[in-house]
C-alpha cells in the first residue's frame, strides 16, 4: 500500500515537472513569435540585453562572454546597414565585458534603437546612450556611471576591475604608508589601465552627439556629483536635452513576458 502510494506521488511528480516544462517551452515559442512579428512589421533585427540568462533566441547576457561571443557571431550574418532594436534591462556590471558589444554596435552602420521598459543602469546606460533613438516607460530609469579603474597585469594578462568608490571603501581606514604600499604594489604588477571617461568621450559618443551633450554626458554621467546608485528619470533625462520616445506598447507586451 506504501509503496503503491509512493509510485502515485512519484508519477505526479514527474508529470508535473512535464508540465512545467512544457509550459515553459510554450512561453518562449510565443515570445519569439512576438519577436518575429516585431521584426517583420519593423523590418529590423531585434536582439536582448540583461545580467541574466535565457533560452530566448537572441538573448544576450552583457557579463557572460561566451554571450557575447555569440552576439559578435549574430553580427558577423547580419547586414551592416540593417536597422538594430535592442531591449535592455540590466543592472550593469563590468565596463571590460560592456565594451565588447559597444564595439560591435560602433561599427554597426545601421540605425540603432533602445528600448528601456525598466532600468538600464550604469554600463546599461552607456549603451542605451550610444543608440539614435532611446525609447523608454515613463517609469523607467538610466543611472550614472560608476567609474571602474581596470588594471591588466603584465606577467598573466589577467584583468582586474575595481570599481572607484569600492576601491575609495577599502583604502579608507588605511594609513597613508599603507596606501602609498598599496600604490607602489599596483604600479609594480599592473602595466595597463583604462580611462572610461576618455573611451566614451573621444571615441563613441562623439559618433552621436555634439560638444555640448557630450558636456552634459560628462557632467551627469561619468563624473557626476551624485552617487552610482541614483536613478534618471525620464524627465529628467529629457531636461538634460535628451530625445526620449514613449515605448511601444509592443515592447512592454515582451518585456513583461520575459522580465516579470
Amino acid at each position: 500500500m506504501y509503496a503503491e502510494f509512493l509510485s502515485i506521488i512519484g508519477s505526479i511528480a514527474i508529470f508535473g515537472l512535464f508540465l512545467v516544462g512544457l509550459l515553459y517551452c510554450a512561453k518562449i515559442f510565443y515570445v519569439e513569435r512576438l519577436i518575429k512579428l516585431w521584426e517583420n512589421k519593423n523590418n529590423s533585427h531585434f536582439i536582448i540585453f540583461s545580467d541574466n540568462n535565457s533560452a530566448i533566441k537572441n538573448y544576450y547576457n552583457l557579463n557572460n562572454l561566451d554571450d557575447l561571443e555569440k552576439l559578435r557571431g549574430y553580427f558577423i550574418k547580419i547586414n551592416e546597414n540593417d536597422p538594430i532594436d535592442i531591449l535592455i534591462d540590466t543592472n550593469g556590471g563590468e565596463f571590460i565585458y560592456h565594451k565588447y558589444a559597444l564595439d560591435l554596435l560602433f561599427c554597426h552602420k545601421g540605425n540603432i534603437s533602445v528600448f528601456v521598459p525598466r532600468k538600464a543602469y550604469s554600463c546599461g546606460t552607456i549603451i542605451s546612450l550610444f543608440a539614435h533613438k532611446i525609447y523608454m516607460h515613463k517609469f523607467a530609469h538610466l543611472s550614472p556611471i560608476d567609474l571602474q579603474i581596470i588594471f591588466e597585469t603584465c606577467k598573466t594578462a589577467n584583468k582586474i576591475c575595481i570599481a572607484a568608490n569600492e576601491l575609495v571603501n577599502m583604502t579608507a581606514s588605511l594609513s597613508n604608508s599603507d596606501l602609498g604600499n598599496l600604490l607602489l604594489l599596483y604600479s609594480k604588477h599592473a602595466c595597463k589601465s583604462v580611462n572610461i571617461s576618455n573611451i566614451l568621450l573621444s571615441n563613441f559618443y562623439t559618433k552621436r552627439y555634439d560638444k555640448n551633450m557630450l558636456n552634459i554626458i560628462q557632467e551627469h554621467f561619468i563624473t557626476p556629483n551624485l552617487p552610482h546608485v541614483y536613478a534618471y528619470s525620464v524627465d529628467e533625462l529629457k531636461n538634460f536635452g535628451f530625445q526620449i520616445l514613449d515605448l511601444p506598447n509592443d515592447i512592454l507586451d515582451i518585456h513583461s513576458l520575459i522580465f516579470p
